[in-house]
């Protein structure tokens, strides 16, 4: 299978899960492009765009958009350096799209909500994909396996570490972040 190949295999099954019936009720349309330039970060296979309306009057309209990067062998970490950056390229063009816009005196109805998705036959053991893999929001891993002209994708998940020895340098860095305590009465708070 080479790599076009392999691109329209994971195309189709993008669409095939993320457009399945049970999955698309809620949705207003969903749709797959392939080979998509982001501006001032280059090519990614491909880009999902799923448009939820409003479950509401006077809830925005929410687009999830996730950027697609099939890895032909293995998703290592310089893979998720080169997703950050698409992802980063693609929030700033979003983020001046929504500026024009509102210089024209408009105001955004809508949300959107943006992932990256790195598919490879296997993901190399590291640290930070462990520690992405379980706690990350911006970046999902995959795996998948050819069937004849398809592909089949799972989700990766590295191996769980105690985040404990970091979350103190974390905590004394937001020393300022309020919790609720959701055990005690709905008043009680504390601060880090």
């Amino acid at each position: 299978m080479k790599n076009g190949r392999l691109t329209e295999a994971l195309c189709a099954w993008i669409e095939g899960t993320y457009n399945h019936p049970e999955w698309r009720e809620n949705n207003h349309c969903f749709t797959v492009r392939k080979d998509v330039r982001i501006p001032e970060s280059g090519l990614v296979d491909a880009v999902s765009v799923g448009h939820r309306p409003p479950a509401a009057d006077g809830e925005p309209d929410v687009f999830s958009i996730c950027l697609w990067q099939l890895e032909p062998v293995a998703v290592d970490v310089p893979a998720i350096d080169r997703m950050s950056r698409h992802l980063h390229a693609f929030g700033a063009w979003y983020s001046e799209l929504l500026e024009a816009a509102q210089c024209r005196g408009f105001a955004s109805r809508h949300r959107v909500l943006l992932r990256g998705n790195l598919v490879g036959a296997s993901v190399l053991p590291d640290p930070m994909i462990d520690l992405l893999s379980h706690w990350g929001r911006e970046i999902s891993f995959w795996t998948y396996a050819r069937t004849g002209e398809r592909i089949e994708v799972e989700p990766y998940y590295g191996t769980a570490r105690s985040l404990r020895p970091a979350r103190r340098r974390l905590t004394e860095l937001l020393d300022h972040l309020k919790w609720r305590d959701l055990e005690a009465a709905p008043s009680r708070e504390v601060t880090t």
